[in-house]
């Protein structure tokens, strides 16, 4: 595992280094019963000088603006130390990254836990709170922190919205405990993605 604290996230070197990779919020489609379009968006990526813009719409610009209030609540609510760093790769995942929220660390610098945060509408903040339960929609999303930060035993999902003022923060604990045959099963088709990529990729490079 290689922790990289010096590249900024969302900066042009970070975007360039997560050409054709694949990152938390790739890892649904990993999944999917049709991931070819994926195969074709990273092989495309890797082997030319563009990457495809994500559109930014004002709900993700809020929430990459609120992300360091939350995360700043979080500390406050926790007592926990949260650190950023830019991207997390690991030999065991080629092609694999993680730009974490924030990451845990003990006292000797070893990551013991994942901070994964989302700025939901009021609506779906209200929900979250109510189910009290990682989303569908992002417990891969978390399955790539434990995988790819193997060293991470406990995963914390931050739903956060300040217009609700009498619940702003909402957090969910996940532990690698819990989750050990769901995270195998992960893994395991998160490798077979990766060799499916590789294999694509050799008969396209071989063509000519």
């Amino acid at each position: 595992m290689n922790l990289n604290k010096n590249i900024e996230q969302r900066s042009k070197e970070w975007k360039e280094i997560r050409k054709g990779s694949i990152g938390g919020t790739r890892v649904k489609t990993v999944i999917a019963k049709n991931n070819l379009p994926l195969v074709d968006e990273l092989i495309a990526e890797k082997h030319s000088d563009t990457i495809e813009e994500t559109f930014v719409n004002d709900a993700m610009q809020r929430g990459i603006d609120l992300e360091p209030f939350a995360i700043s609540e979080f500390e406050e609510r926790t007592e926990l130390n949260v650190d950023s760093f830019g991207l997390v790769t690991n030999e065991k995942f080629p092609g694999c990254h993680l730009s974490p929220d924030g990451l845990i660390l003990d006292g000797s610098g070893v990551p013991l836990s994942g901070v994964e945060v989302k700025c939901p509408s009021t609506k779906k903040h209200v929900e979250y709170i109510r189910t009290n339960r990682v989303p569908a929609e992002y417990k891969f999303q978390l399955y790539h922190y434990f995988a790819i930060c193997d060293t991470v035993q406990t995963m914390y999902f931050v739903s956060y919205d300040p217009r609700f003022e009498i619940r702003p923060i909402h957090i969910v604990q996940v532990n690698r405990e819990d989750i050990v045959e769901e995270l195998q099963e992960f893994e395991t088709k998160l490798l077979k993605f990766i060799d499916k990529l590789s294999e694509y990729e050799s008969q396209i490079i071989d063509t000519f």
